[in-house]
This record gives C-alpha cells, sequence and structure tokens, in this order.
C-alpha cells in the first residue's frame, strides 16, 4: 500500500507547480544540529491533510504522523522531507535540514577489575580538541583529563560518570558501571620468541611474559625465576614440563602447565623479510631474519658474504634484479637457507602531504612543518629566502606577511612531487586558556598541581589562585590554608601580546578525599640493581608509606630504590591527608636482566664531513649509565652528546660504547673525512653584435660543470652551450654584466666566482663625419683626466663608455642634460690601449685612447 502511495505522490508532484491545493504541509523539529546518534522528534503541523509521507533521507521513511527518526551517521546534512496529501491524493510538500556534524561521546570500561589496578578512562566517538571534559569516578576522586588513568582502592560497585560539553553535541552524558572484585581470577598468556616449543640444548628459554601481574616460572629442571624474561637454558635433551605462575592485584593466583623439547638434532628455520621488494639505485633496504636465540645469521649480496646481525641494510648501486640468500644456523650446529628476490627499478612513484600547525600565527611562534611519509629527502621553502632539509621542523617567521610554503620531495630514481600550502603571520591570533586539576576537591593543606593545558603560543602565565596570591609559572603547586571556594584564574599572553582568561572553582573541603598517583623515571623494562626514583604526585605528600614488593617499604615522600633480582613488582603508595582521608595505588615495575641493550650512535651530519668541520655525535642508546666514544684518531669522549673534529683526512672508525646494569653494549660507524679543495675561476670574454652577446672562458681543470650569473651573483644557472654562454634578444648598446665559476660534485671544494664582465652590444651604425666632428677628446695619449667635450647642446651624448682592448667595461656614464662636457679620472686604470665609445641613438662614435702613466 505504501509503495502505491508513494508512486501516487512522485506522479502528482508535477501538477503542483500550476495547480493550487487546498492542504498545507509543514513540521518543525525540537532540534536541528546534534550529534550521533541523533534523535529527533518531528512535530507535524500540516492543514488540510489525511495522509504522509517522510523521507529521511539516510534510506529511511515514515508514514506517521508525528514521527521520531534516529540519525547514526555523523559528518553530513540530512535534507528532511514531508509531503503531505489529502483525501483526493493532492499533495503539498516541505523541507528542513538537519545537521549531524559529529558523534556522541562515550567510554567503556572493563567487566571487573582488582583493587589498586590501573583502569585507562578514554573518551570515544568524539575527538574535538575543544571538548569540556569532566570525569566523576563515582568514589569521590574525578578528573578533566582526557585520557586520565585511575585505581579503586577498595572493592565495591562504582558508577563513572563523563560529562563532556562540545560545540555541536551540547552537554553529553555516559555512564558505565565499574565492579571492584578480589575474586577475580587472572588469565594467562605467554608469548614465544618465533622458535617454536623445540629448542637446543644450550639455547635460551623460548617464552616470554609482558602483562602487568608477578610471574613465576618453574622450568622443569629443579629451578625456577621471577623474571618475567627469563634467561635460562637446558643442558641436556628430553622433555621438561614446564609451569607458569601469574599472580594479579587482588593476590590470586592461575598456573598453566606447557612441554617444552630439548632436542640436539632441531633444526632453525630460515626466512627473509624485506622492507619493501622495489626500491631505487642507493636506497637502502632493510632485511630480516627470523628470530632464534644463539642463531648465527650469514647474508649474501651480490656474491659477497657478509656476516651481521638478524636485521641488517644494504643498498644496491644499479638497476635489475638481485637474489638475496640467508644462511642460519643454530646452536645445534644445524643450519637453513631461504632466498628472496629485490628488484631496483629507476622509477618509483612518490606519496606526499604537508601538515603544518598552525597556520596562523605571530611573529616568534615555533610552526611545525612536517611530512607524514618517511624515505625520501626533502627541501622546504619557508616563503622568505629560508629553507630545511629536515623531514620535520620547526620555523619562526619574524616578519608579518602571508608566506606560500612549497616543499619538494625527491627520491632515489630522480624523480619529485612538489606540494605547496599557505602560512599567514600576524597579529590576530590569540592563546586560549585553559587548565587541569587532579581533583574536584582538596584538603586545607593539599598540594594542588595545577597544569596549564593552554594553546595558541601561550608564552607568559599568570596565576591569580582567589585567596590572595599569585604565580607566574606554567604549571604551579599551590596550597590552600582555609576552606572554601575559590575562584582560581589563569592570563595566558602570546607572542603577539594578545591575552586570554579562564576561571575556575577549586573547592577546599574538609571531608576532600586525597588522591595518590606517582610514576617512576625509568622505561617499563628495568636491570636488576637499577636505581629507580619514585616521583610522587600525589595531592598530599606527607604522609605516605610506600611497599616495593620485595619486602621493603619506604616513608619517604619520593623514595629511591633497587631491585637485586629480576620480576614483575606491585608497587603500592598510600598516602593520608590533613582530613583524615586515605588513598592508595598499585604500579607494576617489571625487572628483567634480558633488558635489552643496545648501543645506538647517530652522526648528525650530512652526506660527506670536510676537514676542520665540526661533527655533532648523539647518543640515543636507551637504559645505559655511561657513554664512551672513541673517534678512531686517538681522541675520546664521556658525553652523551659529543662533539669532535678531525685534522687530517682519510676513514675512521667510531666506536659507542654503553654501560648499564644489564651489561654493555658496543655500536660503530664508518665515516670519511674529505680534503677541502679549490676551484679557481674561468678566464671570460665577450663578442657582441646588435642584438647578442656570447661568453666564452677557459676549461678547469677537475671542474664537473659551470654555473653562471647575471645579477650580481645572486643566482645561478646552468650555461646553454659548452665553455660558452650566448644571451640573444638585446637591443643595440645594450649592457650586460656577468659572472661564472666552476663547480664541483665534492662539497669540500671551494668554488671561486670570477670578476665582474661588463660587456655591451654593438649599435645599428658606427659614426658618420658630421657625428664626429661634433665632439673633442683629449688630451690623447692621457695620464690623469681625459675630456670629452660637445659643441652645442642638442648633439649630446646618450651614453659613454670606456672598454679595454679585450671589451671589458671599465667605465659607462649617461650625461645630465644641459651638459657639453665630461671629464673621466682614468689614474686607476692601468697603462695600455682603451676604446671610448660615444653614443646617441643609433650613432656611435668608436676613439682609440692611449692611457700612460709616467
Amino acid at each position: 500500500m505504501y509503495s502505491r502511495i508513494i508512486i501516487s505522490a512522485l506522479l502528482l508532484l508535477v501538477f503542483t507547480a500550476t495547480v493550487t491545493f487546498s492542504q498545507t504541509a509543514n513540521f518543525i523539529p525540537d532540534k536541528t544540529k546534534g550529534c550521533a546518534s541523533f534523535n529527533v522528534n518531528f512535530t507535524n503541523f500540516s492543514i488540510g491533510a489525511t495522509t504522509y509521507f517522510w523521507d529521511f533521507d539516510d534510506g529511511f521513511t515514515s508514514v506517521d504522523m508525528h514521527p521520531q527518526h534516529t540519525f547514526y551517521s555523523a559528518g553530513t546534512d540530512y535534507n528532511v522531507m514531508l509531503v503531505a496529501f489529502d483525501a483526493a491524493l493532492n499533495s503539498d510538500t516541505f523541507y528542513t535540514v538537519i545537521s549531524v556534524p559529529a558523534g556522541l561521546p562515550y567510554f567503556n570500561v572493563p567487566a571487573s577489575t582488582c583493587p589498586g589496578e590501573y583502569i585507562s578512562f578514554a573518551v570515544y566517538g568524539n575527538y574535538d580538541s575543544d571538548n569540556d571534559i569532566l570525569w566523576d569516578f563515582g568514589d569521590g576522586l574525578s578528573s578533566s583529563e582526557k585520557y586520565p588513568y585511575h585505581a579503586y582502592s577498595t572493592t565495591g560497585k562504582y558508577t563513572a560518570i563523563l560529562t563532556v560539553i562540545n560545540e555541536n553535541c551540547g552537554t553529553v552524558y555516559d555512564t558505565n558501571a565499574v565492579n571492584i572484585s578480589g575474586t577475580i581470577i587472572p588469565p594467562i598468556h605467554i608469548h614465544s620468541y618465533g622458535t617454536g616449543d623445540t629448542i637446543c640444548p644450550g639455547e635460551n628459554f623460548p617464552y616470554f611474559y609482558d602483562e602487568d601481574m608477578q610471574i613465576k616460572w618453574e622450568f622443569g629442571d629443579s629451578t625456577f625465576s621471577t623474571d618475567p624474561y627469563p634467561i635460562h637454558s637446558y643442558d641436556s635433551s628430553g622433555n621438561y614440563n614446564v609451569i607458569i605462575t601469574v599472580t594479579n592485584e587482588c593476590g590470586n593466583t592461575n598456573s598453566l602447565d606447557t612441554l617444552l623439547t630439548v632436542d640436539s638434532n632441531d633444526f632453525p628455520q630460515a626466512y627473509i623479510d624485506i622492507s619493501t621488494l622495489n626500491y631505487c639505485p642507493g636506497e637502502v633496504f632493510t632485511f630480516t631474519g627470523k628470530n632464534g636465540f644463539g642463531w648465527i645469521y650469514e647474508w649474501t649480496f651480490e656474491g659477497s658474504n657478509i656476516f651481521n646481525s638478524r636485521v641488517t641494510n644494504y643498498s644496491f648501486s644499479d638497476t635489475g634484479n638481485y637474489e638475496v640468500q640467508l644462511v642460519v644456523s643454530n646452536q645445534c650446529g644445524k643450519y637453513d637457507t631461504a632466498y628472496s628476490t629485490v628488484s631496483i627499478v629507476d622509477t618509483g612513484e612518490i606519496y606526499g602531504g604537508i601538515y603544518i600547525n598552525p597556520k596562523n600565527a605571530c611573529p616568534g611562534h615555533d610552526i611545525t612543518f612536517l611530512v607524514p611519509q618517511d624515505g625520501y629527502s626533502y627541501i622546504w621553502d619557508f616563503g622568505n629566502g629560508d629553507s630545511s632539509l629536515e623531514r620535520s621542523t620547526k620555523y619562526q617567521y619574524t616578519e608579518y606577511g602571508t608566506y606560500v610554503i612549497s616543499l619538494l620531495i625527491s627520491n632515489a630514481c630522480g624523480e619529485s612531487l612538489e606540494l605547496t600550502d599557505t602560512v599567514v603571520i600576524d597579529s590576530s591570533s590569540s592563546p586560549t586558556s585553559d587548565f587541569l586539576v587532579s581533583q574536584s576537591k582538596f584538603c586545607p593543606g593539599d598540594l594542588v598541581y595545577f597544569t596549564s593545558n593552554s594553546s595558541g603560543d601561550a608564552r607568559q602565565f599568570y596565576w591569580d589562585f582567589g585567596d590572595g596570591t599569585s604565580d607566574t609559572s606554567k604549571n604551579p603547586v599551590h596550597t590552600y590554608a582555609d576552606s572554601g571556594a575559590f575562584s582560581a584564574f589563569l592570563i595566558t599572553t602570546n607572542s603577539c601580546n594578545n591575552k586570554d582568561t579562564i576561571t575556575k572553582v577549586i573547592n577546599i573541603d574538609n571531608d576532600a578525599p586525597v588522591n595518590a598517583s606517582f610514576y617512576n623515571n625509568q622505561y617499563n623494562k628495568i636491570c636488576p640493581g637499577t636505581a629507580v626514583e619514585f616521583v610522587n604526585l600525589s595531592s598530599d605528600t606527607s604522609n605516605c608509606i610506600w611497599y616495593f614488593g620485595d619486602g621493603d617499604s619506604s616513608f619517604s615522600a619520593n623514595p629511591i630504590h633497587k631491585f637485586e633480582i629480576g620480576g614483575n613488582y606491585l608497587v603500592s603508595l598510600t598516602v593520608k591527608n590533613n582530613c583524615g582521608s586515605n588513598s592508595t595505588i598499585i604500579d607494576l615495575v617489571r625487572i628483567t636482566q634480558s633488558s635489552d641493550v643496545y648501543a645506538d650512535l647517530i652522526l648528525n651530519y650530512n652526506d660527506s664531513i670536510c676537514l676542520g668541520e665540526e661533527v655533532q655525535y648523539i647518543n640515543s642508546s636507551d637504559n645505559f649509565s655511561s657513554s664512551f666514544w672513541n673517534f678512531g684518531d686517538g681522541q675520546t669522549s664521556s658525553d652523551s652528546i659529543a662533539y669532535h673534529i678531525y685534522t687530517n683526512e682519510g676513514n675512521y672508525t667510531v666506536r659507542l660504547t654503553i654501560e648499564s646494569t644489564c651489561g654493555s653494549a658496543v655500536d660503530s660507524t664508518e665515516i670519511e673525512i674529505n680534503p677541502l679543495d679549490t676551484l679557481n675561476a674561468p678566464n671570460v670574454s665577450c663578442t657582441s653584435d646588435t642584438n647578442y652577446i656570447l661568453f666564452r672562458w677557459t676549461e678547469v681543470p677537475d671542474a664537473d660543470n659551470y654555473v653562471i650569473s647575471t645579477d650580481t651573483s645572486t643566482s645561478w644557472e646552468n650555461p646553454n652551450g659548452n665553455l660558452e654562454h650566448l644571451i640573444s634578444g638585446l637591443s643595440p648598446g645594450d649592457t650586460v654584466q656577468f659572472y661564472i665559476k666552476a663547480i664541483d660534485s665534492n662539497i669540500c671544494t671551494f668554488e671561486m666566482v670570477s670578476q665582474e664582465i661588463l660587456c655591451s652590444t654593438t649599435p645599428l651604425s658606427i659614426s658618420n663625419s658630421r657625428f664626429e666632428k661634433t665632439f673633442q677628446l683629449y688630451p690623447n695619449p692621457v695620464d690623469k683626466y681625459l675630456k670629452v667635450n660637445w659643441a652645442v647642446a642638442r648633439n649630446q651624448p646618450t651614453n659613454i663608455y670606456l672598454t679595454d682592448i679585450i671589451g671589458r667595461h671599465r667605465y659607462n656614464f649617461k650625461p645630465n642634460p644641459g651638459t657639453s662636457e665630461l671629464s673621466i679620472n682614468v689614474e686607476k686604470y692601468e697603462s695600455g690601449i682603451y676604446i671610448m665609445g660615444i653614443q646617441k641613438g643609433n650613432n656611435l662614435l668608436l676613439k682609440k685612447v692611449s692611457i700612460v702613466h709616467y
């Protein structure tokens, strides 16, 4: 029936433009803008209609008089249409736009959690950075962070409430029940290094554990370990029953048995993983072999054997298909071989994009320029003469203006991609003030951590805490002595001296809870014996107790502790504030002897290093206590970031050695120090006609090419000939200044620029007897001053110049109107024969001048 009504309606709509009926379609939605899922109630105010057809523009329809509809897709506008029919099926139509620009924010939590276990609270569905967010965890604590972590100290059922204020969604609430239980049994998930459940005698144990619970390994040979990444090997072949036991924050345990086979006839499995199969010549491949403890990897590239680590890099200089071979041998003395083919091509598609933030800023504001893609070479042009070769860089403009940014991305095949964007530097941008506090309510005497969350190049901060005190630091810590509601405000100022203010109420109450919080200054995997500093971020640090999970404890606010044995340790902090409230937080610290100790050195230099150039060496290793550099020339350094200058050319091996409580590691690289060289400037001469000038120069030994300039050597271009450059399309009497230099691919070569060469085109006609008789040139020969005069003003020349015998301009002058004489000081020119050119219109008088200095 509905399809018949729709068809009839579509037919009758054709006639509504010329026929008037008594029915009128009209409706009003209760709201026209919101976030998905967006529920809208439509109230029908049509007159004279008996039936209705609604089209919600999302594939759904309705024939209800007053429908309710939910729009589920965000980021679009919906054209909602109502067609109203009278009894004779005459129709009228009415439209309204429903806008759904974004999705509703929401959050999820795990079904059950132990007391003291961290829960990640994250907003999903709406990622607008301008959202105002408030979390109420249901235990008296709250947070205004977007992605807070929170732990409940006691068992029970809590209701967590998320409040989000969004420009499009308005105020949105979402709730979730949080069940904190002490009866949760932990799951067990162990992981393999990839070598399987059969290993060789002497090969390391093939499993590890990477979750946040205590673990105990029983290896089946009467030994055990609590290290999540255990180091253990078996001396004899056989089957071993391994028992894994984990303990969670509730103190509950769970166990898992697995059978491990130790076999002296176990074969390794060779496998090659390549970063890509198609590269340009000279680009570096990354080759990765399958992981195995104690395995030896032998790579073969282009017929050469390279003994290297599991991961190695290699580049091919020419195009073609190359076979790569990997031979892997294990601790049983067995081996396996794998092959792979890579293609080196001379074309490769370039992908790129520009990320600039912000695009509108004040002078002096750091602007981030970033290319999401890696693996190419980059040239940034900031639109003001400055540039950068970095993939990611920060830049500050000092002057107002609109700058066109260009980025040239190139690959090793010689292909390039140019992208552009625009940055506006003016005084219109303002900061946006915002700040966070860790709780909604504090006890008198608590430490209140104020954290600025301001944006828009906020550089100066002024805090008024509402109790008569203030501060100008970015993230101050303040204590309120008395209870009450205090209006704290923050004023931020950017580099344009524009300001913004935000005010929030800080509640100080005698029944306020305390918030326990801490972190440690080490990475997640810490070596035994490492001094771990625990940083207390609780709202009250005056009364606290720490339990480190190894039997030791501390009453210090910020203790330093060493874990001597590998294992997962649940470290707990309990704090008590002046109001008598307690809070406990528990976090895991992972101590493992098998922490990766990798030395990683970075040389901050371009493709070549020149003799006498200072090079920066950066130690980017993790988990090291000391570093030692050997530069290969007898010089050393113990700085993390070292600087060195080589005094002799040659090849050097730079070696970095790091030490940690887990052991030591070495990284090295080869560098070449190139000698300094000089390319002399070519000798230049020129010839000309009425409309062109041809510059020629002598060949310079060792030069790869030449570049020329005709604008005071500020910009350079390639010449249009071999050892010559033709400039055509000139007018008679035009003068061109010319510079040239030889260039070399060696960046350590100093390229000298020639002296300025001035050459002119020849006028259309050379003198005539009447034109020549109007001028006098004397004395000739001349020692100091050469005089030129003309009889009457109407014969005044338009240009007078003096060149040497090979055509180089030494003097050029345009006489002022009304003058009849010119005096030229020739004392600065060496003795010799010169040519004086006197030009008027298309007439040119050439006179030989002898300069003789006595």
